[in-house]
């Protein structure tokens, strides 16, 4: 990857990563637990992009060597953690910690994944 992902390269990748999102130039990764997510908090796509567009340095969390989305790539994930007030499906406002997985090799298509941070 052409940014150096660390503390310092970070408000790089999350500004390339907002625009990708801005122009629906991205993937959420066809994974069960993210279709879960979306219906237990009604999530719909504009929600979702606006809540990665308020991502913010602070809520890099690490990155981590990705095992389990190889399809996308050898790349590791960047992974964010944000408190964010959703509607479950009864209704009920809920306080959440959401954690935001992204990953993108240099100028390709960044693919996002994300569910409830324990």
């Amino acid at each position: 990857m052409g940014i150096l992902l660390n503390e310092l390269g970070i408000p790089t990748y999350l500004e390339k990563i907002k625009k990708r999102v801005i122009n629906d130039d991205f993937q959420i990764i066809p994974r069960s637990v993210n279709k879960n997510f979306m219906r237990k908090y009604r999530l719909t796509l504009r929600q979702i992009k606006e809540i990665i567009a308020t991502l913010k340095s602070s809520n890099f969390k690490r990155v981590v060597q990705d095992n389990d989305y190889s399809l996308y790539g050898s790349e590791p994930l960047v992974v964010f953690i944000k408190k964010v007030q959703l509607v479950d499906i009864y209704g009920n406002d809920k306080d959440v910690l959401m954690a935001i997985k992204i990953k993108m090799l240099d100028d390709q298509l960044p693919v996002i994944s994300f569910d409830e941070s324990i």
